[in-house]
């Protein structure tokens, strides 16, 4: 990876995250576009597909040491897990339980399942997961570098958008995560994060008035 190179993680590619991450030119993937494997269930509906079906995933060096990384692709249906897409993460992370790297890297953009796959997606979430587990129980560091928030987060920001666009409204979306108000926090046994409802309730008053007015800050 090249340290000189002055670029933002959310206006890279799949493929382009994975280069400037790993040592320069060590990356190969694993069925990639030229495979075309695809999703089935997109093509009944009539959406288009990716022949990568939105995850790039392979094997690289870091620092020239052995590891498995994977990213996902927020630019195709929000980075969502489908079938195809959920069935080549768990299978990198079976393969880093027989090839043993160093360690396995997901680099996740994602708005969650793939709402156009219903439960083949909730399945193949689950999948994940279960052999994310596996792999960190057999003692491999494995890591998700999360992007922007995950699942239900991104999935709500990207469908706001996207009606947005579809309906030709000049409406801007975002998302916010607020913490518990102090009273939901006072009973439990470890510690959590909190904020007085006024002091959020104001904080939302003021990004809704820049949003409004097209400022930031």
């Amino acid at each position: 990876m090249s340290s000189n190179i002055a670029v933002s993680y959310a206006e890279c590619s799949a493929r382009e995250r994975l280069a400037l991450i790993v040592d320069r030119g060590s990356f190969h993937e694993w069925l990639p576009p030229a495979e075309r494997v695809t999703s089935p269930h997109l093509a009944q509906l009539g959406v288009p597909c990716a022949f990568d079906d939105g995850v790039a995933i392979g094997r690289a060096t870091l620092s020239s040491r052995p590891v498995f990384i994977a990213a996902q692709e927020g630019e195709f249906m929000g980075g969502g897990v489908g079938e195809v897409h959920g069935a080549k993460l768990v299978g990198l992370l079976r393969r880093a339980l027989r090839d043993r790297p160093n360690a396995v890297l997901l680099l996740a953009e994602s708005g969650g399942v793939r709402l156009h796959e219903a439960n083949a997606g909730l399945i193949a979430v689950s999948e994940v997961m279960r052999a994310l587990l596996d792999v960190r129980a057999a003692g491999i560091p494995a890591q998700v570098s999360y992007h922007a928030g995950t699942y239900l987060c991104n999935a709500t920001l990207y469908f706001s958008c996207y009606l947005a666009e579809r309906m030709e409204l000049k409406t801007r979306s975002t998302f916010i995560h607020l913490p518990l108000a102090p009273a939901q926090t006072a009973e439990q046994a470890y510690d959590l994060a909190s904020l007085p409802v006024e002091t959020m309730a104001e904080a939302l008053r003021w990004i809704v008035d820049q949003m409004t007015r097209g400022e930031t800050a």
